[in-house]
């Protein structure tokens, strides 16, 4: 959306996010490209459980 010439302000409307993480989403894809913006999966620490003990626990 930003290579076709959105603003962040549009970005947010059209993706219903806040106009702070289109910002940022831009200030991303204008340093590293669409490589910038590729999902770093979810935050936080590692699994604890492997996957045997999470079957178990189901």
């Amino acid at each position: 959306m930003f290579a076709a010439g959105a603003s962040a302000p549009q970005v947010a409307a059209d993706l219903e996010i806040s106009t702070k993480s289109a910002y940022a989403w831009r200030r991303a894809w204008k340093a590293g490209g669409e490589q910038a913006l590729a999902s770093r999966g979810a935050p936080g620490p590692d699994p604890v459980l492997s996957e045997v003990q999470v079957q178990r626990l189901i």
